[in-house]
C-alpha cells in the first residue's frame, strides 16, 4: 500500500516572540505620542524606557540569542506590563481602563513560557505571575475606589473628557487586538500540534507496519487488508515471489549489494501494484503480493515485473548484478479455497493461510524447474 507523508507548517518561536515583541514596542510608541500631546511627560518616559525594552528584545530575536536570555525577557516583559498599568491607573485612575491589561498579563507570558521552559518551570513561573498579577489587580482597585489617582490626590488638572476618550478608547482597542492576536495565536498553535501529533502517528503506523528496508507492507499489516479485501467481495489473486539465487548474490557481491536488489525488486512491485493492493515483504528475499482482478490479468502484470526484474542492472565496482523472481500464483476463484459468504471471520483467514500456502507451493515448484517463471 502507497503512502504520502503529509507535511505541516510551523513557524519558528523566535520568529513569533520577536513579532511579539514589536508589536509591544510599536503599542507603547504610540502610548509615548498620545502622554506627549497631553503633557503627561512623567508617563511619556516610562513609555520611552518600555520601547527601548522591547526593540533590545525583538533585536536579541534576530540575533537568535533569546534562548541564552529567556528568562530575563519573560521576567521583564511581565514586570513592564504590570507595573506600567500599576503606574498609569495610580495616576490617571480606573477610568483610563489600563487595568485591562493586567487582565492580559496571564496568557500573554503564559504563551512565551509554553515556548521556552519545560514543564516543571512552566507551573512554577506561571503561579509566580499569578499571585502578582492578583495582587496587583486588588491593589489597582483599592487604589482607585478609594483615592481615584494621584492626580486627583495632589489636585492636579487631570485628563479632559476628550483626552479621557481618547486614553479608554486606545486601551480598549489594543486589549482587544491583544486578546484576538492571542486568541488566534494558540488555536493556531493547538492546530498545529494537532497535525504534528498526527504525523507522529502516521509515522508510527508506517513504521508499525511496513518493512523499514523495501518500503514494502509487512506481515503485521496483512490480516486487517484481507479482512476488507474478504468483505468487498472482489476477485483477487495472492502471489508469492522469490529473488533467485539471493543467497549468492549476497555472498558474492556482498549484503550492502543485495539490500540494493532487495531495494530495486520492491521499486518494480509498488510501481506494478494499484494503491488498492498490497505488496508485502513476506521474509527475507520472499515477497507476497494480493492482486485485484481475475486470474488472466494479475498473472499478465507478473509477467511484467518478472521482465522489468530480469531487466535490472545493479552495478557494483564496475561488475554487472542481474537478478530475477520466481512466482507462484493462487487464484481466490480455485475450488478448493473458495471462500463462503457465510464463513466467519476465523475461518475466512485459515482460507487465506491454505491460499498462501498454495501459492507458496507454486514458487517452490518453480523453483525447482529452472527459475525465473511464473507457476499458476
Amino acid at each position: 500500500m502507497k503512502k504520502e507523508k503529509q507535511k505541516f507548517l510551523t513557524i519558528d518561536k523566535n520568529f513569533k516572540l520577536q513579532i511579539i515583541l514589536s508589536a509591544s514596542a510599536l503599542m507603547h510608541l504610540t502610548f509615548m505620542v498620545m502622554f506627549s500631546i497631553m503633557q503627561a511627560y512623567l508617563m511619556m518616559v516610562f513609555n520611552v524606557f518600555s520601547v527601548v525594552l522591547y526593540i533590545a528584545g525583538a533585536i536579541d530575536c534576530i540575533r537568535e540569542t533569546v534562548e541564552k536570555h529567556k528568562y530575563f525577557w519573560i521576567i521583564a516583559t511581565f514586570s513592564e506590563i504590570v507595573l506600567h498599568a500599576i503606574f498609569c491607573t495610580v495616576i490617571l485612575g480606573l477610568e483610563t481602563f489600563f487595568i485591562l491589561y493586567l487582565i492580559l498579563t496571564i496568557p500573554v507570558a503564559g504563551y512565551s513560557l509554553f515556548f521556552y521552559v519545560d514543564r516543571a518551570q512552566f507551573k512554577k513561573i506561571t503561579k509566580a505571575f499569578s499571585v502578582a498579577t492578583s495582587a496587583a489587580l486588588v491593589f489597582c482597585v483599592v487604589f482607585g475606589n478609594i483615592w481615584g489617582s494621584l492626580y486627583e490626590i495632589f489636585d492636579v488638572p487631570n485628563l479632559t473628557a476628550s483626552g479621557m476618550c481618547a486614553v479608554r478608547s486606545v486601551n480598549i482597542a489594543f486589549s482587544a487586538a491583544t486578546l484576538f492576536g492571542f486568541t488566534f495565536l494558540f488555536y493556531t498553535e493547538i492546530i498545529s500540534l494537532i497535525e504534528e501529533l498526527n504525523e507522529s502517528n502516521r509515522r508510527l503506523e508506517y513504521i508499525a507496519t511496513h518493512d523499514e528496508l523495501t518500503g514494502l507492507s509487512n506481515r503485521h499489516s496483512l490480516w486487517k487488508y484481507f479482512d476488507g479485501l474478504i468483505k468487498s467481495g472482489d476477485h483477487y489473486c495472492i502471489v508469492m515471489g522469490d529473488i533467485d539465487d539471493f543467497k549468492k548474490i549476497n555472498d558474492t557481491y556482498g549484503h550492502e549489494c543485495g539490500d540494493r536488489v532487495l531495494k530495486s525488486v520492491a521499486c518494480i512491485i509498488l510501481n506494478n501494484t494499484e494503491n488498492s493492493e498490497m505488496a508485502c515483504r513476506w521474509g527475507g528475499e520472499e515477497m507476497l503480493l494480493i492482486m485485484r482482478g481475475e486470474k488472466a490479468e494479475c498473472i499478465s502484470r507478473v509477467e511484467q515485473i518478472r521482465r522489468q526484474i530480469c531487466s535490472l542492472d545493479i552495478k557494483d565496482n564496475g561488475r554487472s548484478v542481474k537478478s530475477s523472481m520466481t512466482f507462484g500464483v493462487a487464484d481466490c476463484d480455485e475450488p478448493e479455497k473458495r471462500l463462503s459468504e457465510n464463513e466467519s471471520a476465523q475461518n475466512s483467514h485459515v482460507s487465506i493461510d491454505r491460499m498462501i500456502s498454495l501459492a507458496d507451493k507454486k514458487l517452490y515448484i518453480g523453483k525447482n524447474s529452472g527459475k525465473n517463471v511464473i507457476i499458476s
